[in-house]
């Protein structure tokens, strides 16, 4: 991403890409455009890790030093989102990417909402979830959180041991 150019009231970044049906893309994105994005991403693949945008800020959100910070975080997220498939082939991304500015909040924001159906239906065809598991995998793998889950409590109540004597230590005297 690059290219952050104030245009009246605004910043709009320069996003560039690479689609497999529609080739080569760029287009120019305000930073509420990504927040949409960001929201409507964690909203339809619920459970899932979305990567982070910047905060909104109201006061300093033109100067050149917060411009540019901005670009490099927001250009962070759409590396970050690179590195999933269902980010990238999903139809909220590709909303973002190929429509015209001005249509993106709107069609995004107005995507029909998803039946947990649905959205377990999405799941099954990008994570390639095996839901047939035979009972000697769901015994390992219950073996695995029960082990895990005994590591926690240890690990608790190591910290609480050695916890007190760190917080005396810095009490002023």
């Amino acid at each position: 991403m690059t290219n952050p150019q104030k245009i009246g009231s605004v910043v709009k970044y320069t996003v560039t890409g690479q689609d497999p049906q529609q080739g080569r893309w760029e287009t120019s994105r305000r930073y509420n455009e990504f927040f949409i994005l960001h929201n409507v991403l964690n909203e339809r693949w619920p459970g899932c890790f979305i990567p982070c945008i910047p905060e909104k800020q109201i006061l300093g959100d033109k100067e050149d030093g917060f411009i540019e910070e901005r670009r490099s975080l927001l250009n962070r997220f759409i590396l970050e989102c690179s590195k999933f498939e269902f980010i990238i082939n999903s139809d909220e991304f590709k909303i973002f990417a190929l429509q015209k500015a001005g249509e993106i909040g709107p069609a995004l924001e107005n995507m029909p909402k998803q039946r947990p159906t649905q959205i377990l239906d999405r799941y099954r065809l990008c994570f390639k979830i095996d839901e047939n598991l035979d009972n000697s995998d769901l015994a390992r793998f219950r073996e695995k959180i029960n082990s895990f889950n005994q590591f926690l409590v240890k690990a608790v109540v190591a910290m609480q041991v050695s916890l007190p004597p760190l917080i005396a230590m810095s009490l002023p005297i």
